[in-house]
């Protein structure tokens, strides 16, 4: 860049490289110096951190590949989680970044600067647990070796809500492109730090909540309510179902639509159907209405009306859940109005609402062919889409339906069935 002159001085900008990293030089404050006969412009050279859309070091070789955290589960098992495959799942992530819709394990990495403009670089906490099979947390406390504030507790829920917005929780690797042990945080932070991020706050608000961390230990499983009232309003049951009673011998439902363009894959779900855990209570073979309420504080049918879905009524008979809602062969009807596919292409309708935790996708969207094409899918498993865990399936209605984060059932028992 070549200088510039002014009316009254020269503003020269230097780039740097430096450690495998280009810094920026800026001039200010501007500070004048009086003269008898002249005026004299001396400038303050300060440096300013960059930024990098990741900061892991370009090297590798180096990592301290068997530092460890242990991750004591939803089960009460003991994981060791170590920097080496942790690193592994950032570079299945780099491998495969060109595919938006990849369901295989991998970990994106997250760059922002610390309050005093260090760029430090990790993976999202949520999709920590995720990939190291912890599914169904819904509280963690995280303990630090040597930090004067040892302890720290999530919500998950709370975390969930505002996941994949503008806040992160991070896991902590490395600083400025170096280890976290080796840079410039080193003399205050151990392998794995763990930093929050809310960018809703002017610039960006970092808060560092915790600088060694040496274990995560699930202390609240998640849980769902099934809260049952009579008729008058009248509280008659309320149970709470965990993940042992929803993942145990799950049942296996797939779902086709005559048209699999753009979004509209065929898929086999794996969860337990609604109709089963109503039969779990006492309004099994009676008369009742049933809706959901999620972490977030959606429910369902009819709070989040989209596209061409939209719920007359606040509830599903048990038809609905046990059976499948109304239709005429290519629309949903009734009380509850949906357009699968556009024109008269819509989902089976056989199938029954699902509670479910995995999926399995039969094709991919390749974005590359025009009008949506579709690719064969990679591999044939049945793979568990992370944090918020138990998303409820509507046969029959449009994808923006199917609302994940599921925390409670509420049913109305309305009288014997006629």
């Amino acid at each position: 860049m070549e200088p510039k002159d002014f009316a009254i001085g020269i503003l020269i900008i230097g780039m740097v490289t430096m450690a495998g990293w280009v810094g920026f030089l800026y001039s200010t404050p501007l500070t004048k110096i009086k003269k008898e006969e002249e005026t004299d412009y001396v400038f303050i050279v300060q440096e300013v951190p960059p930024t990098y859309e990741s900061g892991l070091p370009d090297d590798w070789s180096n990592a301290p590949n068997a530092s460890k955290i242990i991750l004591h589960n939803e089960t009460g098992n003991a994981v060791e989680i170590t920097l080496g495959q942790i690193l592994d799942y950032i570079n299945k992530y780099e491998e495969t970044s060109q595919h938006q819709y990849w369901y295989e394990k991998r970990l994106e990495t997250i760059t922002f600067n610390d309050p005093s403009g260090i760029p430090i670089t990790g993976v999202d906490l949520l999709e920590v647990l995720r990939v190291f099979d912890c599914l169904y947390a819904s509280e963690i406390e995280l303990v630090s070796y040597n930090d004067t504030a040892s302890k720290l507790t999530f919500d998950i829920q709370e975390l969930c809500t505002i996941y994949g917005r503008d806040r992160f929780t991070m896991l902590a690797l490395a600083a400025n492109k170096e280890w976290l042990p080796d840079s410039l945080l080193g003399d205050r932070v151990g392998n794995f730090s763990i930093f929050s991020k809310d960018i809703t706050v002017g610039e960006g608000e970092v808060e560092v909540a915790l600088y060694n961390l040496a274990n995560i230990t699930v202390t609240k499983n998640w849980t769902v309510a099934v809260r049952v009232y009579n008729s008058d309003g009248t509280p008659n049951q309320t149970l709470e179902l965990d993940y042992l009673n929803l993942t145990y011998n799950p049942t296996e439902q797939t779902y086709e639509y005559e048209n699999t363009d753009w979004f509209n894959f065929n898929r086999t779900y794996y969860g337990t159907n609604l109709s089963d855990i109503v039969d779990y209570t006492h309004a099994k073979g009676t008369n009742y209405v049933l809706n959901f309420t999620f972490n977030d504080g959606a429910t369902q049918p009819n709070s989040i009306p989209n596209r061409d879905a939209l719920s007359l009524v606040s509830y599903f008979n048990w038809t609905d859940v046990e059976q499948h809602l109304a239709n005429n062969g290519t629309h949903i009807v009734g009380n509850h109005v949906d357009l699968v596919n556009g024109g008269d292409n819509m989902l089976k309708t056989n199938l029954k609402m699902c509670l479910i935790n995995k999926v399995r996708y039969h094709t991919e969207y390749d974005p590359s062919i025009w009008g949506g094409g579709i690719a064969n899918y990679p591999w044939d498993e049945a793979y568990n889409e992370g944090y918020p865990p138990f998303q409820i399936i509507i046969p029959g209605t449009v994808r923006s339906r199917y609302l994940n984060g599921l925390t409670e059932i509420t049913i109305t028992i309305l009288g014997p069935r006629t």
